[in-house]
């Protein structure tokens, strides 16, 4: 399908910002909504060149409970003074958080070794996430009432996401996934059902007329290849792998999402800090004894490989 130029000149970017717990992802929002708020005082145009009222709204899936506590400080008082970088507040308004808690009996600790799946927080999540979908107009494929839709979504985070699926499809099934009463092919079938299920979420939020935003854990991995097989006493061989001793730095996801997921993002940061001096890793590099790749934007270039948690850097 060819895109039209109006389309170009306006496009909606899409982030996977990826790091440890307390790495400042999420606190790092305030500068992309900041960012957009500006922009949009300029106006933007319909894919068929007319203006257009523009939503202002930051639409907050906080799947980690209390994870959107530094946003909304920011948005109602602003950063702190010599925080860098600098956010004004006063734009509370704007915030709409979703929060998702376990209800009932669901709630209580169980009593067997067993754990306990329910599907009540995965249908909420989508039945809200889904209402999007309701807000847009069939003829543009935009908002219809601009005024009370968001220009910014965000989930936060991946982990807890595959949390809910893994409930879901567990208690949809009405069998432990992975368990060792279901044949191979079964439990094959099940981590993938949990990959194809978080790919179908992250495409739906891409499709919306809004810039996205993934927050997503990270995690060490070491490289695996393939050994001599082992054999068994009755001749079947068993698949082996071992390490070759490079370490690297990945996404926090689900088997192969973990190299095919950032592929989806305008750009891929990850979130480190040192005490109070929050900064962001934009390229490929040494860690340590870890490598990170992945990292990277199609925004902009001639960016250095650290650079503050700033989205107006990389817009």
């Amino acid at each position: 399908m060819l895109v039209k130029p109006e389309e170009l000149l306006n496009p909606y970017y899409h982030f996977m910002v990826v790091g440890p717990y307390k790495s400042g992802k999420t606190q790092s929002l305030a500068s992309l909504y900041w960012w957009y708020r500006n922009r949009v005082r300029s106006g933007i145009k319909l894919p068929d060149g007319s203006p257009t009222e523009v939503p202002t709204q930051l639409w907050h899936f906080d799947l980690d409970r209390d994870g959107s506590v530094p946003l909304v400080r920011i948005a109602q008082y602003g950063t702190a003074n010599g925080v860098t970088p600098s956010i004004p507040g006063g734009w509370l308004s704007d915030l709409r958080v979703y929060k998702y808690r376990v209800k009932g009996d669901f709630g209580k600790i169980g009593e067997t070794d067993a754990p306990k799946r329910t599907t009540a927080i995965f249908d909420q999540f989508i039945t809200d996430f889904n209402s999007l979908y309701d807000l847009l107009d069939p003829r543009t494929g935009y908002w219809r009432d601009p005024k009370s839709a968001p220009g910014i979504i965000v989930i936060d985070g991946a982990t807890r996401l595959e949390e809910i699926i893994t409930d879901f499809i567990a208690a949809t099934r009405n069998r432990e996934l992975n368990s060792a009463d279901a044949s191979e092919r079964a439990r094959f079938a099940d981590w993938g059902a949990i990959k194809d299920k978080e790919v179908e979420i992250v495409e739906s939020a891409i499709n919306l007329p809004a810039h996205f935003v993934y927050c997503v854990h990270d995690e060490l991995r070491e490289k695996q290849v393939q050994a001599a097989p082992l054999i068994t006493q009755d001749g079947k061989e068993i698949p082996k792998t071992i390490g070759t001793g490079d370490i690297f730095v990945m996404p926090a996801l689900t088997g192969q999402l973990r190299d095919t997921m950032g592929a989806k993002f305008t750009a891929v940061l990850w979130s480190r800090n040192e005490g109070s001096s929050y900064y962001w890793m934009i390229q490929p590099q040494q860690e340590g004894a870890a490598k990170i790749r992945g990292a990277g934007t199609r925004t902009k270039d001639g960016l250095g490989g650290r650079i503050p948690q700033d989205f107006r850097l990389i817009l």
